[in-house]
């Protein structure tokens, strides 16, 4: 049976579609992820067990070039993260422009999902759903693989815009045969909001493929603490530099991954000895390099729904690397952690609670105990056992148009 993934991005950091499409592919499903191409990726690229091709506009080749351009721009300067003020002519102006890309991106992606001829069309994101909604109505079987509350992402999102992103989202869910989530909160959610039947929840769990490294003995004296990821605004990056500021002797923060506010954070942490930044890594390589530290953290705040109810990929990364987490104090975050005692929560607008969180966690026999405890839970929580909720709920969907 053939199954088209399509997703709004490059694939180049997306840990979740590839987990998705390398099990698929294993279980005997003819396995192509359709996503975008950038300046920085190859038109067609095989990986292990599935195919990737990607496709491209004149329209969004400019935005790929401009964002180059931006790029360049910001080794020199700070650029801000903050939404600029713009006329009222020039908000229209991106308004068309927007409109525009995303006219020329689903009838791009339109005809290649139907050249590909597949049996079941995976949309990972609202932006793909309308691809799949018209995959649907030539028949084709449909999953929404809803990794967000879409409307609720950006905190600067005007009420009405919020309303009518819902209201879009709604319409085009009820297309889909099966809804799957990242959390229960989120299909709770989504239950709710649209009055459809509860979604699959299949949590965000990285591979359990790096062997556990136990507690040693003798621990080096000094402790490292990843945040790896995107450094994008509302996810608390500002206050864990700040906290820095709090830490005891010995305790070392370390950002791996770019992004917007990346110069920024690199401005607040000035003069800091203990906070350190580095380049991202490949996917193959998340886990295995998060292993060189000894505690994870997760900092989003609770700005929006989407937040409060976040399911950070990086949460299960960092188990999997066997590493303690600290995280904000928010439900799915929370759950985890407690419930399992192999982290601690803070409050992620206050940089003294952060640092408080990370100098007792940090500390030799409360380190040791949550490091055992990590080692119980992360098979529990590895792709391995999740991904048994993936394969049965394709399963379920038939073999229409097969």
């Amino acid at each position: 049976m053939k199954i088209c993934m399509i997703v709004a991005n490059d694939m180049v950091y997306d840990s979740r579609v590839d987990r998705h499409a390398e099990t698929l592919g294993q279980n005997g499903y003819d396995v192509t992820v359709l996503c975008t191409h950038t300046s920085r990726t190859t038109l067609e690229e095989r990986r292990p067990c599935y195919l990737i091709i990607r496709r491209s506009d004149f329209l969004h080749r400019l935005v790929d070039a401009r964002m180059r351009a931006r790029q360049s721009q910001s080794r020199s300067r700070a650029v801000s993260d903050l939404p600029e003020k713009v006329s009222t002519l020039r908000s229209l102006i991106r308004s068309f422009f927007r409109l525009a890309l995303s006219v020329t991106f689903d009838l791009s992606m339109i005809h290649a999902a139907r050249q590909l001829n597949a049996n079941i069309y995976i949309c990972n994101e609202v932006y793909t759903l309308r691809v799949g909604v018209f995959m649907k109505l030539l028949g084709k079987r449909i999953v929404y693989d809803a990794h967000e509350l879409y409307p609720d992402m950006f905190g600067d999102t005007p009420n009405y815009l919020r309303r009518l992103l819902g209201r879009v989202e709604g319409f085009l869910t009820k297309f889909a045969d099966i809804v799957i989530t990242v959390n229960e909160f989120m299909a709770s959610e989504i239950c709710s909001r649209y009055g459809i039947h509860r979604p699959v929840v299949v949590m965000n769990c990285a591979r359990a493929s790096f062997p556990f490294r136990p507690v040693c003995a003798h621990r080096r004296e000094r402790k490292v603490v990843l945040y790896h990821g995107v450094m994008s605004r509302e996810r608390g990056l500002e206050n864990v530099v700040l906290a820095c500021k709090h830490l005891r002797n010995g305790i070392q923060v370390v950002f791996r991954g770019e992004g917007p506010i990346e110069l920024k954070l690199k401005e607040l942490a000035r003069g800091l000895s203990n906070c350190v930044f580095e380049k991202p890594v490949p996917v193959s390589e998340v886990v295995s390099r998060a292993a060189e530290a000894d505690v994870g953290i997760v900092s989003y705040l609770p700005t929006t729904l989407n937040n409060i109810y976040a399911s950070p990929n990086k949460l299960f990364e960092y188990l999997q690397a066997g590493l303690p987490v600290v995280g904000s104090d928010l439900p799915f975050i929370r759950k985890i952690l407690l419930e399992n005692e192999i982290g601690l929560v803070f409050n992620p607008f206050d940089p003294t609670d952060i640092a408080r969180a990370i100098n007792f966690i940090s500390q030799d026999e409360a380190y040791r105990k949550m490091k055992m405890n990590v080692e119980k839970a992360r098979h529990r929580f590895s792709w391995e056992a999740e991904s048994r909720k993936l394969l049965s709920a394709i399963s379920d969907i038939g073999p229409v148009g097969y």
